[in-house]
């Protein structure tokens, strides 16, 4: 399991946060790292941090390191999207306009063959992340052509931008509450549920954030000033299978601190949506980035949930930690 890391910045810690030096030592303790986290994290090296997840489907992880960058060049780089260019998991990727959302603004989503011919015989089900409506779509264009007809390709790759489009304006007109659940073969799988769950486990940002937490939570009913807000959409690697997502996130740049909240939304296949709780704060040597990741997955519920969760869990903390090294770097 590849994980996106859309953003990257810290996690607050267990103190407010203060126009002065925090060090890495001091954010460490309000984690609660181990006396060998810290030296491992002081030395440059990448550590794990205990998360319980919100819910039975649910898989979560919290990291941190230390990188030789300022606030600036960090908050820079997931402005211009330098993040997703060194995460070698990541396919291709775009910025999408609030103001003008249509399928021609997916035109650099192209789906495989293989998918293509997949979402033709495509069925309610785990398969993919579809609701009733849209798996309708797909069954219509499975009567009209077969793999490798003429215009197949075509007609899938259209209707399917035209299904994120449609994603894209139900969020922005009503966020969480506009996510159509998935049809599950008679049952369904509400993304949106998880990403409320995920939100509401994350104790420190509603302790010292909370404004921001609110207006994430509740977007797009509320507004914080001095927040940037972005919408993407990227092609990731999922264990071989190329996976659409579509990102909303939220960044605020202080003087003391960044902080980003991001959350996938909809993700088209291999797990239900992610959250990312992160940001960054200046320390001697440079800057302390710890992140936050929950992601929901229908694959880890049920019976043997536990060990499922456990083994996926530790699949993504090695996803993250990979593509942490493949971001450090280009800040070096």
């Amino acid at each position: 399991m590849r994980i996106v890391v859309a953003g990257l910045l810290v996690v607050m810690s267990a103190a407010p946060l203060a126009a002065q030096t925090i060090t890495a030592e001091q954010i460490a303790d309000g984690l609660g790292l181990s006396a060998g986290d810290k030296k491992k994290l002081a030395a440059g090296e990448i550590v794990t941090t205990e998360v319980e997840g919100s819910n039975d489907k649910e898989l979560a992880v919290g990291l941190a390191l230390v990188v030789p960058a300022g606030l600036d060049q960090i908050a820079a780089s997931v402005t211009k999207g330098t993040t997703l260019d060194a995460n070698s998991a990541i396919l291709a990727h775009g910025e999408i306009d609030p103001a003008q959302v249509d399928a021609a603004a997916f035109a650099g989503v192209t789906l495989p063959d293989s998918e293509v011919a997949e979402l033709l015989a495509a069925e309610p089900g785990s398969e993919f992340n579809l609701s009733t409506d849209e798996f309708a779509v797909f069954e219509e264009l499975g009567k009209q052509y077969k793999a490798g007809d003429a215009g197949a390709a075509d007609a899938v790759n259209a209707a399917y931008r035209q299904m994120l489009a449609g994603r894209m304006q139900a969020y922005l007109a009503s966020g969480l509450d506009g996510v159509a659940p998935y049809d599950r073969d008679g049952e369904t799988s509400s993304a949106a549920d998880d990403l409320k769950a995920g939100l509401e486990a994350a104790k420190l940002v509603q302790q010292f954030t909370p404004e921001l937490y609110q207006a994430f939570l509740a977007y797009p009913d509320q507004a914080v000033a001095d927040v940037q807000q972005q919408f993407l959409w990227s092609q990731q690697d999922a264990d071989g299978r190329p996976v659409t997502i579509l990102t909303h996130r939220t960044l605020q740049q202080r003087p003391d601190a960044l902080v980003l909240l991001s959350r996938d939304f909809y993700v088209g296949h291999s797990f239900n949506a992610s959250q990312a709780v992160a940001g960054a704060l200046p320390v001697d040597g440079g800057t302390a980035i710890f992140y936050g990741n929950r992601t929901s997955t229908d694959q880890v519920a049920g019976f043997g949930g536990a060990l499922k969760r456990k083994i996926g869990g530790g699949m993504m903390r090695d996803s993250l930690i990979d593509t942490l090294k493949e971001v450090r770097a280009a800040w070096q």
